[in-house]
């Protein structure tokens, strides 16, 4: 894989250079501290994948990310050395197109790189994914689903998660009567940035799970740890390190799984876009209980692993672009409220 690196270090660059070398199969073809010139190597010599420091974007404004992406049309990960001072500046980058961030350490050892090294490994893997199979929308679930007094709404994203999410919870009104749990793949540093980033785009009050946690309505909670969350026998939300052969945490799946097991009433789940295949059997397990299930669909999906492992066995009762599932989330629990009162 070709890559591109625009840092505004020297050093850090050079590292990153010669740890991409030595441990992975990728080459950096060029590399640069600044914007406007990275635009010009790009299009002398197109890259895969291009690296970008964040400070970059703070120098060059928000809108080179517009210009990058035009110029290269390749997956962007971004770097940062400070996660705390960061976060919101990454959160609104991936919102202009960057698909994810790793955390670059300001030192120069290269033992200190091996969570760049697995995110380029990623990327790799979406560069030369082979083109998704457009699947038929698979029929609504053949079980009753009938709410209770307090509607569930779970959500699962990973690769290209932040956007999607800000899309949906943005057209969420204010007097929502349903909760709302997220699981986003991210760094557990990164938690924090992203609840405030997605705080600015929603009318709903967020908050991070920080303990042992009851679901209010019309409140938005968020996973903040890197074990798993998961929901209790009393259907309050805690966390748990087990099952600890799960590649990701927190995982999808583990917290579906309990939702399905603990939460009687079915609600309403959805699977973001993500690379690899977490929470399709959840959602699947979801869809068994009577929930109505939503994958996003292939068209909107920044990668399509995540839906398209749920469609192929059966998960999704409804396959919807990111720009549909809201109203189409809002009028199932309208439905369903009417259904409660008649």
């Amino acid at each position: 894989m070709k890559i591109g690196l625009i840092h505004h270090q020297n050093k850090i660059k050079e590292v990153i250079r010669e740890v991409l070398h030595r441990r992975t199969d990728h080459d950096v073809i060029w590399g640069t501290n600044f914007g406007h010139h990275a635009l010009e190597l790009a299009e002398s010599n197109s890259p895969d994948l291009v690296l970008l420091d964040v400070q970059v974007i703070e120098f060059d404004g928000i809108g080179f990310i517009n210009d990058l992406f035009t110029q290269v049309n390749c997956p962007i990960l971004l770097l940062t050395t400070d996660i705390d001072d960061d976060s919101l500046l990454v959160f609104e980058a991936m919102a202009h197109g960057a698909l994810d961030f790793a955390p670059v350490p300001k030192d120069e050892g290269e033992d200190n790189y091996s969570k760049l090294i697995e995110k380029v490994q990623q990327m790799s893997l979406l560069v030369y994914r082979e083109k998704p199979v457009r699947l038929q929308k698979t029929g609504t679930s053949e079980k009753a689903q009938s709410f209770g007094p307090s509607p569930l709404i779970v959500m699962g994203a990973s690769t290209g998660g932040p956007l999607a999410l800000a899309s949906i919870l943005s057209s969420f009104p204010q007097d929502l009567d349903a909760s709302i749990v997220i699981i986003q793949h991210v760094d557990d540093q990164f938690s924090q940035g992203l609840a405030e980033w997605l705080n600015e785009r929603t009318q709903l009050p967020i908050e991070l799970v920080s303990g042992e946690t009851p679901l209010n309505p019309g409140k938005i909670y968020l996973s903040n740890s890197k074990w798993h969350l998961v929901m209790n026998d009393d259907r309050k939300l805690a966390y748990t390190s087990k099952p600890e052969s799960q590649i990701y945490k927190p995982s999808i799946d583990v917290f579906f799984e309990s939702v399905a097991n603990y939460w009687k009433s079915p609600s309403v789940a959805v699977l973001l876009t993500g690379m690899g295949a977490d929470g399709a059997v959840g959602l699947k397990k979801l869809r068994d209980k009577g929930w109505m299930t939503i994958a996003e669909d292939e068209s909107s999906c920044v990668v399509y692993g995540m839906p398209k492992a749920a469609i192929e066995m059966d998960a999704a009762s409804e396959i919807l672009s990111l720009h549909h599932i809201p109203l189409s989330v809002l009028s199932h629990l309208k439905r369903n409220k009417y259904k409660a009162i008649t």
